[in-house]
């Protein structure tokens, strides 16, 4: 598959995959650290639920010891607080145990409120007679009250335990997802950079092998080439169809050199044991073994040429008839010399 990707598309792939990486990891941190926020937030919460509470039953005894409809009413104010406090809360949390317990918190809040109520109205008349010892109904509506507020305290810690948990497992699983993902682009990255580095030496192998066999082809030590290997699309395999295109026209046209010398050598024979009316027809692809084959047709032409009007002129001689002469115009040397002895 890696074939038929352009290298540049493969390198490019290094800083793709670290963008990409970048983008998951911000969105992963992103995602996570809003719910470590938000789990912060609930925790925070849950410890001001504390100190209201703490509040709350801090106006509960001053009104013990001043029992008045103005205490009474800042009691109610700052447990309705609290309830306030806990709904906004509660839609903004997720976990259903969470939610339970805002609605026990709740639901403890109301009983004690509603027991302040049955106990303030009947203190806010005793104190009003001047009455400072409770009743029993009192005493038993304090007792009710103070029990309600350990449960409504037990309560409290549990939501702020469960927010502290919650808040720890976030942070422990951005961790845990980070490291994974930082183990698997390395392992990618890794894998990716062997599979292309492999890629690119071997292929840099088969090129390599087919240059030398083709030079060793060229040089005559092998009497065949090999075509390079040219798989896929890339670079590299377009570098081998444009040397395997070069390397068919050069072996053909070595080849027609080649019978074009074995035709000339057979010329050459046929010429040492006297046959001039030969001539070169093998077409040659290299230039210079064209014009050279040119070059040995003329010469064997003018040769013959000159051989058939000495041949001529002995015929008639023998004849008795010495008036013909051989031509000698453009012959030199050897040839020129051997006319004229005929001639004379």
């Amino acid at each position: 598959m890696l074939n038929n990707i352009s290298t540049r598309k493969k390198l490019m792939f290094f800083p793709a995959l670290f963008i990409i990486n970048i983008i998951i990891a911000g969105i992963i941190f992103s995602h996570f650290n809003g719910k470590v926020n938000h789990d912060v937030k609930v925790q925070i919460s849950t410890e001001e639920f504390i100190q209201d509470l703490l509040k709350g039953r801090i106006s509960v005894y001053q009104f013990l010891r001043i029992s008045n409809e103005q205490r009474a009413q800042k009691v109610r104010d700052d447990f309705n607080n609290l309830d306030k406090s806990v709904k906004e809360l509660q839609s903004m949390l997720v976990e259903q145990n969470n939610i339970d317990l805002t609605n026990k918190i709740l639901k403890l809040s109301s009983e004690y409120i509603e027991d302040f109520d049955k106990f303030s109205e009947n203190r806010i008349q005793d104190y009003k007679n001047g009455i400072s010892k409770e009743s029993a109904e009192d005493k038993r509506l304090v007792l009710t009250m103070r029990e309600t507020a350990t449960d409504l305290e037990k309560e409290l810690e549990k939501i702020n335990k469960s927010a502290i948990e919650l808040k720890e497992e976030a942070n422990s699983t951005l961790t845990t997802v980070l490291l994974v993902l930082a183990i698997i682009s390395s392992i990618i990255f890794i894998l990716f950079s062997i599979a292309l580095s492999s890629l690119i030496v071997n292929t840099l192998n088969h090129f390599k092998d087919g240059l030398l066999s083709f030079f060793s082809f060229l040089n005559r030590e092998s009497k065949d080439v090999k075509p390079l290997e040219a798989k896929g699309r890339d670079e590299f395999a377009q570098m081998a169809n444009l040397v395997n295109e070069n390397i068919i026209k050069i072996n053909e046209g070595l080849k027609k050199d080649n019978e074009a010398v074995e035709d000339a050598l057979k010329i050459v024979e046929k010429a040492k044991l006297g046959y001039l009316d030969v001539q070169l027809t093998t077409q040659a692809n290299n230039p210079q073994l064209l014009q050279l084959s040119e070059a040995l047709n003329s010469m064997l032409r003018n040769i013959k040429r000159n051989t058939d009007s000495i041949s001529t002129v002995l015929k008639e001689f023998s004849n008795y008839k010495f008036t013909s002469k051989v031509d000698s115009s453009g012959v030199e040397g050897d040839m020129k010399e051997f006319i004229e002895n005929v001639n004379f």
